[in-house]
């Protein structure tokens, strides 16, 4: 996964190290735009903007990025920012602990039905050519958009400092379904769903309504039965969800509170997904509830992959 050195994100976005928060903003949605792979954009400069944006796009994400790229990378004696203790230790660097595979599932289920699909023994050499995507069956393609929902949202997630731990692609006891990215933080245990869901997403009565969806479906519904099932198998409590919306360059999906029972449900831009782990949800207490170290062995243990 491509992710840029931290010290480059003012780079990333072309902006001047003094630029407004407007001002960030703006060359961020602008930079989304031409970016976007949908719109004939470079899919590794994409994810480089997203990473960007997930370091300095929040005030609060913006100084402690700001704090870290005070501290020299050679011995010596670190600048000390103002108000901070005379022997306060340096802030995590980034890079935050990632297993599984993001979109790995979606990838495996897409080549096996294309190989049966096309009738063949074998795979072709580029299985993922346009020009066989632009043809095959619809379902085949909706395995791969999910997969790679997944692996741009990991990217964002990659980009957290040591202190978050990812799980991509967690596999639940009794369904094929999985839950795209479990994230340990200091503020708690996120389950977080990358969705390929078509903008604008509402939010209705407890769910998400998207356009072309069947009228009785319930997808935050079943999201949420995912993760309850993923709690009893892990032994954990989970302190909210999240359902990821891929940011499109032509609406601004703001975040938006789906429910606040029987979990804290969030809908989001990929491009606040970083916002919300690093600061929580809102009103809802920060931490695991118990011993944080224990719930990470805990997930460490008892996690499985699709």
């Amino acid at each position: 996964m491509p992710v840029f050195p931290p010290a480059d994100a003012y780079r990333v976005l072309g902006v001047d190290e003094t630029a407004s928060d407007d001002d960030l903003r703006r060359a961020y949605r602008r930079l989304l735009r031409s970016t976007h792979p949908d719109l004939g954009g470079d899919v590794a400069r994409f994810h480089a903007v997203q990473v960007a944006w997930s370091h300095i796009g929040e005030p609060i994400a913006r100084a402690q990025y700001d704090a870290r790229r005070s501290w020299p990378s050679t011995p010596g004696r670190a600048p000390r920012a103002a108000g901070t203790p005379r022997h306060a230790a340096p802030p995590p660097a980034a890079g935050a602990r990632t297993y599984g595979t993001p979109g790995g599932s979606s990838r495996e289920r897409y080549l096996s039905g294309l190989r049966t699909w096309l009738g063949l023994p074998t795979l072709p050499p580029n299985p993922y050519a346009p020009e066989l995507l632009s043809r095959v069956p619809a379902r085949l393609s909706e395995l791969y958009l999910a997969a790679r929902a997944e692996e741009r949202t990991a990217v964002v997630l990659s980009a957290l400092d040591l202190r978050h731990s990812v799980w991509n692609d967690v596999a639940v006891a009794g369904s094929a379904a999985t839950i795209s990215h479990v994230v340990l933080a200091p503020t708690g245990l996120v389950a977080a769903f990358s969705t390929t869901w078509p903008s604008p997403l509402l939010v209705h009565r407890g769910d998400v309504v998207v356009d072309g969806m069947p009228r009785n479906a319930r997808p935050v519904r079943e999201m949420l039965r995912l993760t309850r099932a993923f709690e009893s198998s892990v032994s954990v409590r989970v302190t909210g969800v999240v359902v990821i919306a891929a940011d499109d360059p032509a609406i601004a999906q703001d975040v938006e509170e789906i429910r606040a029972r029987p979990l804290p449900t969030l809908l989001a831009p990929r491009s606040r997904l970083s916002g919300i782990i690093r600061d929580g949800f809102p009103g809802v207490e920060r931490g695991v509830g118990g011993d944080t170290a224990a719930t990470a062995d805990r997930l460490r243990t008892g996690i499985l992959f699709a």
